[in-house]
């Protein structure tokens, strides 16, 4: 986990928000402990400008949040969301990039969405609609 700490710390580091960034990792039994499932998985949330201590349901700030599946290789699941006073400044693609960074940091192959409301900034992305979800496939190579 250490490793994959690391790897999100350095990407976000590179964003410019001038505000506070708040990273939360849990295992998917932390975030749904009364599950059966073991599922070898983990949730990632970057959160920027929040105002409280808990990243649950958080609507005051703008986030990224992932899954990131170390056997599939695959980010999924991505949630993100720019406030109103941070959108048209190109932070949402410098996120969508550190998410991709990210990626290839962990050796990820794919980046999934399942929830688009904003079809032509990720299409403008490089995302492909897939029917019942979003994906591009990362260039580990460069």
């Amino acid at each position: 986990m250490e490793d994959l700490k690391d790897i999100v710390i350095n990407e976000i580091k590179k964003l410019k928000f001038g505000k506070d960034i708040k990273l939360d990792i849990r295992r998917y039994e932390e975030v749904y402990p009364e599950s059966e499932e073991q599922e070898d998985s983990y949730l990632i949330q970057i959160r920027i400008g929040s105002q409280k201590d808990d990243s649950t349901h958080d609507t005051t700030c703008s986030y990224l949040d992932f899954w990131y599946n170390p056997k599939e290789k695959v980010l999924d699941h991505i949630n993100l969301r720019l406030i109103e006073n941070l959108r048209n400044r190109d932070l949402g693609r410098g996120l969508v990039k550190s998410l991709e960074d990210i990626g290839k940091g962990l050796n990820c192959h794919k980046v999934k969405i399942y929830i688009n409301t904003n079809k032509e900034f990720w299409n403008h992305m490089g995302y492909a609609d897939r029917g019942d979800h979003w994906e591009k496939e990362l260039n580990l190579n460069n």
